[in-house]
């Protein structure tokens, strides 16, 4: 039976949200982003904030700029507010070097990728203008109309599915699952002094 790999979005992509609020203060002044950080961080979990909505397709981007501004008392412009939001989706060479040894992986022990992710869709824009265009099946918060989208995975019983979605370290848990033998990870300890 061919496996299934259920994965997060942010898995796939590496994101990291930290670089999106450096690129905010970078660009609206430091105290005035650690302030609307707390007010955007509401934004995500409000099923009438900015963020929610943008991750659910409910709003535009314009829409979307047009709410965070409100939000963080700025007038900043769509097009500056989607360079600061596409931040945390930054490529590096790692996350080529990770992507190409996750499809290497795939090819070697043809296993399937599904990528769950509350997403939007500057993202999913931006990631596939990098060259990283999301190819493997997929449900994403902006098309599915909800966040946490969670397709029916018993909907797949033709395949072994392995839900890796809380997992920090994916590629070693698919070289495990697929019968490589993987050693454990050193823990270096670092003392200051």
């Amino acid at each position: 039976m061919n496996k299934l790999f259920v994965l997060r979005y942010s898995q796939i992509t590496r994101s990291n949200t930290t670089k999106t609020m450096i690129a905010f203060a970078q660009e609206t002044g430091i105290i005035q982003a650690v302030f609307s950080a707390r007010a955007i961080a509401v934004e995500a979990r409000e099923p009438a904030g900015a963020i929610y909505l943008f991750k659910t397709g409910k709003i535009t981007g314009e829409e979307f700029a047009g709410m965070m501004n409100s939000v963080a008392g700025t007038n900043l412009s769509v097009e500056l507010i989607k360079k600061c939001w596409n931040e945390m989706c930054t490529i590096t060479e790692d996350t080529h070097k990770y992507l190409n040894e996750l499809a290497d992986l795939q090819r070697s022990h043809n296993f399937n990728i599904h990528v769950i992710g509350n997403t939007n869709r500057w993202h999913v824009d931006y990631i596939n203008a990098q060259g990283l265009p999301i190819t493997y099946s997929h449900t994403f918060s902006c098309n599915a109309g909800r966040l946490n989208p969670d397709p029916n995975l018993s909907s797949w019983s033709d395949f072994d599915v392995i839900d890796l979605r809380n997992d920090s370290d994916v590629l070693s848990s698919i070289k495990q699952a697929c019968g490589e033998v993987v050693p454990p990870k050193s823990h270096i300890k670092c003392v200051m002094m």
